[in-house]
């Protein structure tokens, strides 16, 4: 999509007379050598047609220079609505880290196509919007001073969006991309919850469980498999239902959370636990009933669920998980 800096400089300059024409905001970005990514915020509710001026404009330009005819890109650009402030965060580090991730610099501000580099070099385009991520960086509880805002620096941005984010986090955007789902959005109430704060959540979720969607995954399959490691060996027994048959609670819990948190199908949870849908269902219907009306099995459930989403984010758990 990109072949060299001209490409590249075009492509931005495009998007600049988008911000200019008043229709869009950009807050962060990064263009890669085939794609691209962008946190926008659409002020005319026109970002299509933004977009489309957008991309008609560049492929003019990209065959005009290349001498070449016909198509450059294969269909409708990309959107997803961000409803998250969590996410919007964890946003910011995923943008800024493709570069690295393709090996095209050693740290997101040595990449001079994304705004990474704005933000730490001082460099800010004049369509580039700051406000937000500026907020972000000055606003630190623990400043010396405070009767006045963390004056912004670009330390200040490095430490706040340049470290680790957790082990699991991209693998959870790129999934939240891949689907379809739209709805409301729980991270902010979920990260950094105590257990009995997420498990009022996987109550509220068991009570509307319809065996449809579940929603927006809030962690992904391995920090599940992680934090069920740990899950107490006193609740790490049978469960009886009716006919004679006996469930292990572990495999119990463990679709429970990969369906109502890691948000996977029936059949993705069958090819990772290697078990007929039809059990998946039962099973998770099962851990629906128990996180209503067991109270051991619903608290360990909950702090499970919050290791899990402790492992996705990297945030520290500081209750540990055990029989209470």
């Amino acid at each position: 999509m990109f072949d060299d800096r001209v490409d590249l400089r075009h492509f931005l300059a495009l998007l600049a007379a988008e911000v200019r024409r008043g229709s869009i905001e950009i807050h962060c970005f990064s263009l890669l050598t085939n794609h691209y990514h962008g946190l926008v915020r659409s002020l005319l509710g026109e970002l299509s047609s933004s977009m489309q001026r957008v991309g008609l404009g560049y492929s003019r330009h990209y065959n005009r220079r290349h001498r070449r005819d016909g198509p450059l890109l294969r269909g409708r650009f990309f959107s997803k609505r961000v409803r998250s402030l969590q996410y919007r965060r964890t946003l910011v580090r995923y943008i800024d880290a493709n570069p690295v991730k393709a090996g095209l610099s050693a740290h997101p501000w040595d990449y001079p196509f994304g705004s990474a580099a704005n933000y730490v070099h001082g460099r800010i385009p004049p369509w580039l919007t700051t406000t937000w991520i500026e907020s972000e960086v000055t606003a630190d509880p623990e400043w010396e001073d405070s009767s006045e805002p963390r004056p912004y620096s670009a330390q200040g941005y490095i430490e706040r969006f340049g470290g680790a984010y957790g082990p699991y986090a991209a693998e959870l955007v790129e999934r939240r991309l891949a689907i379809g789902y739209s709805g409301p959005d729980d991270l902010d109430s979920l990260i950094g919850a105590a257990p009995p704060r997420v498990l009022a959540w996987m109550q509220r979720k068991a009570r509307l469980a319809d065996g449809g969607r579940v929603g927006e995954p809030v962690v992904v399959q391995l920090a599940v498999d992680a934090s069920i490691d740990a899950w107490p060996p006193s609740l790490d027994g049978v469960i009886n239902e009716s006919g004679g048959r006996r469930i292990c609670s572990r495999s119990v819990v463990r679709v429970g959370l990969l369906r109502s948190m890691a948000a996977l199908t029936w059949a993705e949870i069958g090819r990772v636990l290697n078990l007929p849908q039809s059990t998946c269902r039962r099973y998770h219907e099962r851990h629906r009933m128990l996180v209503l009306h067991e109270p051991h099995y619903a608290m360990a459930s909950s702090a499970a669920a919050q290791r899990a989403i402790g492992i996705t984010f990297g945030v520290t758990v500081k209750r540990r998980l055990d029989d209470r």
